[in-house]
């Protein structure tokens, strides 16, 4: 494994992963309460990327140089490096208690675990300032004594450095298919915002937070960067082997993301036909958007739904259509000249027909997108059947020649 592609694997990382936070600064007391640090919102920072640093060359390791430290009998807080941003901590004895350290920043504190006799990394992400570190042990529920405590000033070399090492949440020398993950998203990239772009996109797509997991994760718990990668793996067999898991994720993206783009265009379609034939057939506008309503799945039927309260909430069906996005907005003025004119059957079958068109038209230009890419994977695959093949052959004959 590469130094450069590791250095990728920590892009990778950081997008995935981060670490859990806590508002309050412990005081300067021999025990404190963890339970009473509550916990701090993370939110997004719109960082301009055009002033991120180049790439750099070589893979940057956190390091205990001990030219700055404080320790006792117990423990060791070694801030050589605070001007890379990073501090380091180890429980120098030996404890079957929990142990924790927090970095409490300018601004945020961070609790992080400590295992005894193991140095951790801990990023000083709060920027320039004052922190504070303490090591502290458990004594009894949620009650922690002070081991060792440092006050440190914060000067970063650059506002990146907090982010250019390995730390106890973003592992990657432990995580080597996160690491070839990383390889492969950029490969044959050499712009670092642009493998930056790459592995950001991969996890926007594929990976999303999970809010009821956060809340009921155990104390302790670390995140491994493998076990996302495999957790991906086990979505994919599921969807091909499995019905019933196949039925159920296709049911949530329909619910979800299913009447977007193209879905939106052969939806619409779908739902002026079921319209037009209910209103041709003599029913109600009502009881013609029930009908198209069970026929649809997700935001469609939603829509339908929408439009059928506002009618019966005595709106007017031009105010109805357009506040509830049943279709264009082109569409639902025709179909209301339509109704006020007495032609709203005829008016609705124009606007199917005009729909179905549409929607034909996106999704052939979609194949067109996608067919080239798919002749030129299959092409592969083939060549390397037939490579597979022929090899063993030629060995065969070039041993028996």
């Amino acid at each position: 494994m590469n130094k450069k592609t590791k250095i990728i694997a920590l892009l990778l990382a950081l997008c995935l992963l981060a670490g859990c936070s806590s508002a309050a600064e412990p005081e300067d007391a021999a025990y404190i309460d963890l339970s009473e640090v509550k916990e701090a919102e993370i939110e997004s920072e719109a960082v301009a990327l055009s002033s991120s640093p180049a790439a750099v060359p070589t893979l940057l390791l956190p390091e205990a140089s001990g030219t700055a430290v404080k320790k006792n009998e117990k423990a060791i807080i070694d801030y050589s490096n605070i001007a890379d941003g990073y501090v380091m901590a180890r429980f120098t004895a030996s404890s079957d208690k929990r142990l924790v350290a927090q970095t409490a920043g300018p601004s945020t504190t961070y609790t992080y675990n400590l295992t005894a006799g193991e140095w951790a990394t801990f990023p000083l992400s709060d920027g320039n300032g004052t922190y504070k570190v303490t090591v502290l042990e458990n004594v009894a529920d949620k009650k922690y004594a002070v081991v060792l405590s440092a006050s440190i000033q914060v000067t970063l070399k650059d506002e990146f450095a907090p982010f250019l090492r390995p730390n106890q949440y973003v592992d990657y020398e432990t995580a080597p298919k996160t690491v070839e993950k990383a390889a492969e998203l950029t490969r044959g990239v050499t712009e670092p915002l642009t493998k930056v772009e790459k592995i950001y996109d991969f996890v926007v797509k594929n990976l999303s937070y999970d809010k009821a997991k956060a809340q009921t994760v155990k104390t302790g718990y670390l995140p491994a960067l493998d076990d996302v990668l495999a957790a991906l793996a086990v979505l994919a067999a599921v969807c091909a082997l499995w019905e019933p898991g196949r039925a159920g994720l296709l049911s949530l993206w329909r619910g979800r993301w299913g009447d977007r783009g193209v879905s939106r265009k052969l939806n619409d379609a779908r739902l002026a036909q079921a319209l037009a034939m209910g209103i041709a057939g003599g029913l109600p506008l009502e009881e013609a958007l029930d009908l198209a309503a069970g026929l649809l799945e997700g935001g469609a039927r939603a829509r339908c739904q929408d439009c059928r309260r506002r009618i019966e909430e005595r709106e007017g069906l031009g105010e109805a259509l357009r506040a509830s996005d049943l279709l264009p907005l082109r569409c639902c003025r025709l179909f209301e000249l339509g109704q006020r004119g007495g032609a709203g059957d005829t008016a609705m079958e124009k606007i199917a027909l005009s729909l179905m068109e549409e929607g034909e038209a996106a999704l052939e230009s979609l194949v067109g997108r996608v067919e080239p890419s798919l002749v030129l994977v299959c092409s592969l695959l083939v060549g390397l059947i037939l490579l597979s093949v022929m090899l063993p052959l030629m060995n065969i004959m070039a041993a028996v020649g």
